[in-house]
């Protein structure tokens, strides 16, 4: 009851010598027993000696602390599901990037292997197509541009050594042809 609470005030005032604050405001915390248990109480306290006044108002400790853990509780949810939530974003986000990268990787390793018969790879169009983001995209264009350079160069190297052959061919035809009218010079 409030009767109580002025009591234990009352008591912890005197204890702590309540004319050493006149005129202040001052913050007394205090405890008391009702028929509820123990209550903690926080009392701001001003003393006006001159008049034979003092004023308190009551705080029941006990009563504002429970609003505040329960905010103090839903912020800590709101954290946690913010940063679950952050959690799998980023996995959804890397597993994206990583997988177009893995497929390229896996193309990279395996281009020595390719024939390179033919101008454009149906893989890396693929590849291409489904990559994620801009960087992704621009690496696996980068890998097209290599590999219709690499065709190219490979069909020019071909092109030169049948070329090559050719002239082979025909160099050695008209050496045994001018071998033969030799022969038949000398004879």
């Amino acid at each position: 009851s409030v009767q109580d609470a002025v009591s234990a005030l009352n008591s912890q005032l005197k204890t702590e010598g309540a004319g050493s604050f006149n005129g202040s405001n001052r913050l007394v915390e205090y405890r008391y027993r009702s028929n509820a248990g123990t209550v903690r109480h926080a009392a701001y306290v001003n003393d006006y000696k001159f008049m034979g006044w003092t004023i308190a108002s009551f705080i029941d400790t006990d009563a504002v602390e429970i609003p505040g853990s329960r905010i103090a509780d839903s912020q800590i949810a709101y954290f946690i599901a913010v940063l679950v939530a952050g959690i799998l974003v980023a996995f959804v986000i890397s597993g994206r990037l990583s997988s177009s990268l893995s497929r390229l990787a896996e193309y990279a390793r395996d281009l020595p292997t390719h024939s390179f018969d033919r101008a454009g790879s149906p893989e890396l169009e693929t590849i291409a197509k489904t990559a994620g983001n801009w960087e992704t995209r621009q690496l696996t264009d980068a890998f097209v541009f290599m590999e219709s350079e690499l065709s190219q160069t490979i069909q020019n190297l071909d092109n030169h050594r049948k070329n090559l052959e050719n002239l082979v061919s025909q160099r050695t035809r008209e050496l045994t042809e001018s071998n033969a009218n030799l022969k038949a010079v000398l004879s």
